[in-house]
């Protein structure tokens, strides 16, 4: 089969930067498909996933194969309805006797196909943000490089597009990756650091979790998409030197989103931070 990597419009709208083949394990069974084919309902879980924002986080298979972990039949016709759906857009969702009708209609859930035709309701809860992927979209402020063990790496600083801060904060960091490039570190300026991260669809966030290298006075507040008023706000008040430890924070409420936005501000003097894997529960 022809492995040839083209550039076709349906792939430009997505953002992709190729549209190439992606060969998929589902469950046992090998499928390939062109990625635009794959990724054509933008807010989808699975566009998301195969994007190519995520390959390093991505569960592979021992030849390399994105592995999904789904019956192949169900796999086969959700992947039968997005070719359909090349053809005729208005094209259904598809339907499944037993015994994959309930599976079929979970993996569509889960994977947020369902929200392009209006007679289908999922009735399961939205997906929690622990399974869902996530990507960092934004940054201001000064964030840069450090060793995990309470050393920042000046020399290393991140910006908006940013790869190695995203696999910093997913903890996909690929195993050669230098010490002094494993961790994120901030320290006092007059700005706020901010940085912001999406996942695919709207998700239920009750808190998150991030493992501290560096952690000194500060401020940290997180709002739900665009909303004003913040979901959480944590202060730490003492000069504490704290590292290698995990912090857990949660808030008041399940908060639904698509997106987190972090805010520090508060830190005085030398008292920088330093953190790294962030997951949400």
């Amino acid at each position: 089969m022809a492995t040839d990597r083209v550039l076709t419009s349906s792939a430009l709208q997505l953002g992709l930067m190729e549209d190439d083949i992606v060969r998929i394990n589902a469950g046992g069974t090998f499928f390939q498909a062109l990625r635009s084919t794959l990724c054509q309902v933008p807010d989808s879980a699975l566009a998301s996933m195969l994007s190519g924002r995520w390959e390093q986080g991505l569960v592979r298979d021992d030849v390399g194969a994105v592995f999904l972990d789904v019956t192949p039949a169900v796999f086969e016709l959700v992947l039968s309805h997005l070719r359909a759906r090349r053809i005729r857009p208005e094209a259904r969702l598809p339907v499944a006797a037993a015994p994959y009708h309930e599976e079929l209609q979970a993996f569509l859930c889960f994977m947020g196909l369902e929200q392009e035709d209006a007679s289908f309701t999922c009735k399961e809860s939205p997906m929690t943000a622990a399974r869902a992927p996530f990507s960092l979209v934004s940054v201001e402020g000064h964030f840069c490089g450090g060793f995990k063990h309470n050393r920042a790496n000046a020399a290393v600083t991140y910006s908006s597009g940013t790869l190695l801060m995203e696999q910093i904060l997913q903890g996909t960091l690929p195993d050669a990756t230098h010490a002094d490039k494993r961790a994120v570190y901030a320290w006092p300026t007059h700005c706020d650091h901010i940085f912001v991260l999406e996942f695919g669809h709207v998700v239920e966030v009750q808190g998150f979790r991030m493992m501290v290298a560096r952690m000194n006075r500060c401020r940290w507040r997180v709002f739900a998409d665009e909303d004003t008023e913040a979901a959480l706000i944590w202060q730490q008040d003492m000069m504490s030197y704290v590292y290698k430890r995990e912090l857990t924070l949660a808030f008041d409420r399940v908060v639904s989103a698509k997106s987190l936005r972090f805010v520090i501000d508060g830190l005085e003097a030398d008292g920088d931070i330093g953190f790294y894997t962030f997951s949400f529960f």
